[in-house]
């Protein structure tokens, strides 16, 4: 007798969480390096005519916005690591018990043959 993988459903679980994991550092990836572009760009651009505040508040800003990046990017990173522990032993967990319900199945079946 054939038993349905229990395990399937977390496993495609498991796996869409961490695509989108890829897919949020992508695009933090994304965010980071347009914003040294800005950085640069900001940098090169006259600023004659601007108040000196405004450009040290945008330049400010921008450091900021890096920071939180950083911060994210490893936020990001140990969850990542998380779930790949929690579903290590979630798997291993899950593949214990079908190992036992298979026995205890086999035992059963054993005492119910006719001798």
């Amino acid at each position: 007798m054939n038993y349905p993988n229990v395990c399937e459903p977390l496993e495609m679980s498991v796996d869409s969480c961490l695509t989108n994991v890829a897919k949020a550092k992508s695009n933090l990836t994304s965010i980071k390096n347009k914003l040294i572009d800005f950085e640069k760009e900001i940098s090169d651009v006259s600023v004659e005519g601007l108040p000196e505040q405004t450009v040290k508040t945008i330049l400010k800003d921008v450091s900021q916005v890096k920071e939180d990046y950083d911060r994210i990017r490893k936020d990001i990173y140990e969850l990542h690591q998380l779930q790949q522990e929690v579903s290590n032993s979630i798997r291993s967990k899950t593949d214990a018990v079908i190992t036992n319900l298979q026995e205890l199945r086999n035992k059963v079946l054993e005492q119910n043959r006719p001798v």
